[in-house]
């Protein structure tokens, strides 16, 4: 089944996403995270532990994209 494109989750990250090639969805997801936590928590936190989170807060936007499609 044909899926319209994902709308944009702002135009800052997608002006800027789209310039560099990076996916606005992965760079919304990596603010979110990283705005829960201090920097000095972020940096303290172990690699796998701020990628397992950022993989979550991913699924958490494409099943809200997912849910506004249904």
């Amino acid at each position: 089944m044909h899926q319209p494109p994902r709308p944009a989750l702002s135009s800052t990250h997608t002006d800027e996403t789209m310039r560099d090639g990076r996916d606005p969805v992965v760079v919304h997801a990596i603010a979110t995270v990283a705005a829960r936590t201090s920097m000095e928590g972020w940096w303290a936190m172990a690699p796998n532990v701020r990628t397992h989170a950022i993989y979550d807060e991913i699924r958490r936007l494409d099943r809200a994209w997912a849910d506004e499609m249904a």
